[in-house]
C-alpha cells in the first residue's frame, strides 16, 4: 500500500492547488496538472462527472466546462489531511470562483463555494483517484452559470 508523510503530503496539496488554480488562466488543466496525476485516474465530482481512464477525460471535461466558464480560482487559505498510511490527501476550503465564460463574455460573477479535494495517491505521488466535493446546488453558483451558459457557444 502507498504511503506519503505528513510534510510530501502538504506539499503535494499546495502545489497540486497552485497548479489547478493556474489552469483556469489558460484553460489548460492537462498541461498544468500533468505532473499529478497518473496515466491511469479514476475521478467522481459533484457535478456528477465520474470516469476512469487516462487523465485526459478529466483534464478536457474541465476544457470544455469550468475551464471555460472560469478565468479565476481563488482559495485564499486551506487546510489539508495526510493520511500518511494509505498515500491519501484531502485538502480544500473556502473558494471564490469568477464565473465569466470565454472572452470575458460576462464578467464580474464572482462565486462563494467552498470546495474539497480528496486524492488517491500510487507510488509514485501521483493521484489515481480524484473526489471533488462542493455545493452543486449553490444558487449564486447557478445564478452564475446560467448567465454564462446562456452565451457559450453550443456543442
Amino acid at each position: 500500500m502507498p504511503k506519503i508523510s505528513r510534510a510530501d503530503g502538504e506539499k503535494w496539496a499546495k502545489d497540486f492547488l497552485t497548479a489547478f488554480a493556474a489552469g483556469f488562466k489558460e484553460n489548460n488543466h492537462g498541461v498544468t496538472l500533468k505532473p499529478f496525476l497518473a496515466d491511469k485516474l479514476e475521478w467522481d465530482w459533484s457535478d456528477d462527472t465520474k470516469g476512469s481512464g487516462s487523465p485526459d477525460g478529466p483534464c478536457g471535461q474541465m476544457q470544455a466546462t469550468w475551464g471555460a466558464m472560469v478565468d479565476s480560482f481563488n482559495m485564499p487559505t486551506f487546510s489539508t489531511v495526510v493520511d500518511t498510511t494509505h498515500a491519501k490527501i484531502i485538502c480544500g476550503g473556502p473558494l471564490i470562483i469568477n464565473m465569466n465564460g470565454p472572452g470575458n463574455q460576462v464578467p464580474n460573477n464572482l462565486v462563494y463555494n467552498p470546495i474539497m479535494f480528496t486524492m488517491y495517491l500510487d507510488d509514485n505521488a501521483k493521484a489515481i483517484k480524484w473526489e471533488c466535493t462542493w455545493d452543486n446546488e449553490d444558487a449564486g453558483m447557478g445564478e452564475a452559470m446560467g448567465k454564462v451558459m446562456a452565451l457559450m457557444p453550443k456543442q
